[in-house]
């Protein structure tokens, strides 16, 4: 039986659904938030526009005499009470009356004046036939009604003890252009705000019900797919778990190899007690490796080999431990000791061997097989496809290979014996193509090459021959830093 959790942290479908609500509440907030705010500046726009397009029409049909003459009847003092009957007042509050009615304004529409003696503002005229504002002073004036006052525009919003107040100022002017009045007219805008607050109010309800049901309709679906989750998480684990034991299986297995193929390399005990003034580098790419040295003694003479067998890893051990086969045969078996007798007899027994194989394989072998006297110091040498470094007075002198492997091919020909007499401090060098085939550097791409291999080696020259294996290691893992190892690293060295 299966056991749902709706609400796992850890189950991916879970965290769906989470962003999806969290999606969902913001999209929704978002689209709410700009409806309310473009009501409001669309409310405030039309409502502007309206009432600038009353005051500017106002400003036209007042004549500027009649607003002067009121403006000079203010300044000699005349009351409420004495402008009650006075033909031109009455005939302006007609005129701002029938327009506040024609227009549907509640709030009055006022005919406005300056007083320059005090810098105050003064109401002449209103659009309420029953409340006459002659002479009431204008207490809300502000440095920006002053400059509306003189050019014309619109105020707002803004707010008083009365509520939020959008405002249009239109200024009559007389025959000098100079202002004698402004048409004011207002509208209460709280109205708007309500109906704003109300359709937000609304619109929160509907986005709650629509969160509420898509909540229900996923939980619904959540479900199913937590159900099938369950299923693959289960699955998967038994993958995992069959995975890991093979994979265990495989590297127990690997690891047991690799005490094979240590079991076939000489030890460096016996390897220093042959050839004292030496070092190994030896950098399996792998677990094990293709690439393997090799060492034998026969009475004076001292073989030594740096080996690069095909592929790395396992199929390169397999064919290391037929190759490491073959030359102990060539040199135990039919008792040969120069070393170009010795890789003609290893690639024979070699190529004999896969040859029983139903399939054309090519498989084998790049080394580098030395024999070295110590009495006579005389070196003699051979190679398929690895060539010979002596360092010899501060000189790297190589020696090239034959241009074949230890292996099956078309063209083959016999190996070429190289003698060499060597002074003492003279140091050998063999090696296979991993050291000189790393990538790595400043740009992590660029190729070690050969080139600059023999360079590092004239660069150590001068260093103790003790520590060379170790500057040598030091450089290619500083040179690769974090790229990968793309082959089996070995470099011998030996002192005379």
């Amino acid at each position: 039986m299966i056991k749902i959790q709706i609400l796992d942290w850890n189950k991916s479908s879970t965290k769906i659904v989470i962003v999806v609500f969290i999606a969902l509440l913001v999209l929704s907030s978002f689209f709410i938030i700009s409806s309310y705010r473009s009501f409001l500046s669309n409310a405030q726009s039309s409502v502007l526009q309206r009432l600038e397009s009353i005051s500017n029409t106002l400003s036209l049909q007042l004549m500027p005499e009649d607003v002067i003459y009121l403006d000079s009847l203010f300044e000699t003092g005349k009351t409420k009470k004495q402008m009650l009957n006075d033909p031109i007042l009455i005939k302006v509050n007609e005129t701002l009356n029938n327009t506040a009615s024609i227009n549907g304004i509640e709030e009055p529409i006022a005919l406005m004046f300056h007083d320059k003696r005090s810098e105050k503002f003064f109401f002449i005229a209103n659009s309420k036939a029953d409340s006459l504002f002659f002479g009431d002073p204008y207490e809300q004036a502000s440095d920006d009604f002053y400059a509306k006052y003189t050019s014309g525009g619109i105020l707002g919003p803004y707010k008083d003890e009365f509520g939020t107040w959008l405002t249009s100022l239109s200024p009559l002017k007389n025959k000098a252009n100079k202002t004698v009045g402004a048409i004011e007219v207002d509208l209460k805008f709280d109205s708007f705000i309500s109906r704003a607050n109300t359709t937000l109010y609304k619109n929160l309800l509907a986005s709650v019900l629509i969160f509420i049901f898509t909540t229900i309709i996923l939980l619904r679906y959540v479900r199913v797919i937590l159900v099938f989750e369950e299923k693959i998480q289960k699955k998967l684990k038994q993958s995992h778990d069959i995975i890991e034991e093979k994979n265990i299986e495989i590297i127990q297995s690997i690891n047991y190899a690799l005490r094979i193929q240590k079991a076939i390399l000489p030890s460096m005990e016996l390897f220093k007690s042959k050839l004292p003034n030496s070092f190994i580098l030896y950098l399996p790419k792998d677990i094990v490796a293709g690439d393997f040295y090799w060492m034998e003694t026969i009475d004076e003479q001292v073989l030594f080999a740096a080996c690069d067998c095909t592929g790395h890893g396992v199929p390169g051990a397999i064919v290391s431990v037929v190759c490491h086969n073959a030359l102990n045969r060539a040199v135990r078996e039919f008792g040969l000791k120069q070393p170009a007798e010795i890789l003609d007899k290893t690639k024979e027994i070699v190529v004999d061997y896969f040859s029983k194989s139903e399939e054309d394989i090519k498989d084998g072998m790049d080394i580098s097989l030395c024999s070295y006297n110590q009495k006579t110091k005389t070196l003699q040498w051979a190679g398929a496809n690895n060539g010979l470094w002596i360092l010899k007075n501060d000189e790297l002198i190589e020696t090239k290979a034959d241009k074949q492997p230890i292996g099956k091919i078309d063209d083959s020909k016999p190996f070429t014996n190289h003698t060499f007499k060597l002074s003492s401090n003279d140091i050998i060098y063999l090696y296979t193509d991993g050291y000189a085939d790393q990538f790595g550097g400043e740009i992590r791409q660029k190729k070690l090459t050969r080139k600059r291999f023999k360079d590092l080696i004239l660069s150590i020259q001068n260093q103790p021959f003790i520590e060379q294996g170790i500057l040598l290691e030091d450089f290619i893992t500083n040179y690769r830093k974090e790229v990968e190892q793309v082959d089996d690293i070995l470099v011998m060295g030996v002192q005379v």
